[in-house]
C-alpha cells in the first residue's frame, strides 16, 4: 500500500539516513528508488529541508509523533511533511510522509511549527499560569498565525486579507495594531498582550 501511495513516504534510522522509501520519493528527490535513496541522509536528498526533517525526527522520538510541518524549497512547491516513531525491537525507526502542496496552501517556512512550538510551551506553563490568561495567550498565537498565512497568501492589499478572513478592513487592522502586525501610532510595533 505505502509502495503505491501518492504521497513519498520514507522510513528513516534516528539520524535521518533513509532505511526505505517508496517510489514517490524517488520521484521527489529525482533518483531511483531501487539503490538510489536507501543508505543516503535526508539532509543530502533534499539539502534545502534536510535540517527540519531532522528537526522533525527528533520531535518524533520524544513525542511520539510530529506534528504536520511545512517545508518550503526555492523554485518548487513546499512539502507537507508528518513523522511518526515506529518502535521496532531494540531500534528507533521514524516514518515520514511528504505531500507536495499548491502555493495557495503553503504557509511561512516553520510558522506552522512555531504555532506548535509556542503552544506547547503553553501547556508546559499549566500550574503556574490560569487558564484564562493561557487560553488568552493561545488565542493571540492562532489569531495572528492565520492572519500571517493570510497575508502571505493575498499580498499586502489588506481589503483582500480582510475579506479572506471575514473581517471587516478597520477591525483586521485593529487587531494587526493590537498583535504588533501594524505599526503603533509612534511608529513602533504593539506588543501582544
Amino acid at each position: 500500500m505505502v509502495e503505491h501511495a501518492a504521497e513519498a513516504v520514507i522510513v528513516t534510522d534516528i539520524a535521518g539516513r533513509v532505511l526505505a522509501a517508496n517510489a514517490a520519493f524517488g520521484s521527489l528527490v529525482q533518483r531511483a528508488v531501487s539503490g538510489g535513496v536507501e543508505g543516503q541522509p535526508l539532509a543530502d536528498l533534499l539539502p534545502e529541508a534536510g535540517p527540519r526533517l531532522l528537526g522533525l525526527i527528533a520531535d518524533a522520538r520524544r513525542h511520539g509523533i510530529a506534528a504536520r510541518a511545512v517545508l518550503a524549497r526555492p523554485g518548487e512547491a513546499s512539502l507537507e511533511v508528518s513523522a511518526m516513531l515506529l518502535p521496532e525491537g531494540d531500534q528507533e525507526r521514524v516514518g515520514l510522509s511528504l505531500r507536495p502542496m499548491a502555493a495557495s496552501d503553503a504557509v511561512p517556512l516553520g510558522a506552522a511549527s512555531a504555532l506548535a512550538d509556542a503552544i506547547v510551551h503553553l501547556g508546559h506553563q499549566i500550574g503556574q499560569r490560569a487558564l484564562p490568561q493561557l487560553m488568552r495567550e493561545a488565542t493571540a498565537l492562532a489569531e495572528r498565525h492565520l492572519i500571517d498565512t493570510a497575508l502571505l497568501r493575498h499580498g499586502p492589499a489588506l481589503a483582500a486579507v480582510a475579506a479572506a478572513l471575514g473581517l471587516s478592513q478597520d477591525n483586521l487592522e485593529l487587531r494587526m495594531r493590537r498583535l504588533g502586525l501594524l505599526p503603533g501610532e509612534d511608529g513602533a510595533p504593539v506588543a501582544v498582550r
